[in-house]
């Protein structure tokens, strides 16, 4: 791991908002500091319903660190420019995105999904994650810029069949995605004088 991320899991311990300041998140992302962000024990990539994707190598608990985001930062033309690969970078800002590296390019979104990402870059099981199981996150929780939409084939009951900006979510599934903690920390600070967050929490 290089020195660039380890000072950057050192300054995500002192997270204060909401699911990653939780005893078991600090937990983890100290034990992230000694260990690949490709968590290779506890991950695999595979072909699924979905194409390539992220299965889980063995039971992963809820509020577990599956794998840490990574790739060089780029900005709005550039993720555009990707094609039909727009959805891979990750939008942690603005006109800020992470150019996605294996294994986190190829996880996969769900509208009901096992997983979520806290402090821009760490995705964590927001609920057991059984062995096998594919790991996805909804892309809407990370998505703020009126320009990319895709259309959604995750088969769960509650698929909304296009993924679009978190801000056109029902505000229902906002609030919930707000109160975990698992929405890019620049949409999340963007609702904070909406109501969608609960008080007291974070």
């Amino acid at each position: 791991m290089d020195a660039n991320m380890m000072w950057w899991l050192r300054s995500a311990t002192q997270c204060s908002n909401s699911i990653c300041s939780t005893p078991v998140i600090q937990a983890h992302l100290l034990r992230a500091l000694e260990v690949s962000q490709y968590c290779d024990d506890r991950i695999y990539l595979a072909f699924g319903n979905l194409g390539r994707g992220v299965f889980a190598k063995r039971r992963i608990e809820e509020g577990e660190i599956i794998l840490v985001f990574t790739g060089p930062v780029i900005g709005f033309t550039e993720a555009v420019a990707k094609g039909d690969k727009e959805c891979w970078p990750l939008q942690i800002g603005h006109d800020r995105y992470i150019d996605l590296e294996e294994p986190g390019c190829y996880a996969n979104h769900s509208c009901n999904p096992n997983a979520g990402i806290v402090q821009d870059r760490i995705l964590v099981a927001i609920r057991g994650i059984a062995k096998d199981s594919e790991i996805c996150y909804d892309y809407s929780t990370t998505v703020d810029e009126d320009h990319w939409s895709m259309e959604c084939r995750c088969g769960n009951e509650e698929c909304r069949h296009l993924i679009s900006d978190f801000k056109y979510l029902d505000p229902g599934v906002r609030r919930s995605y707000l109160n975990l903690g698992i929405v890019q920390s620049f949409i999340a600070s963007q609702q904070k004088d909406t109501g969608d967050i609960k008080r007291g929490r974070g």
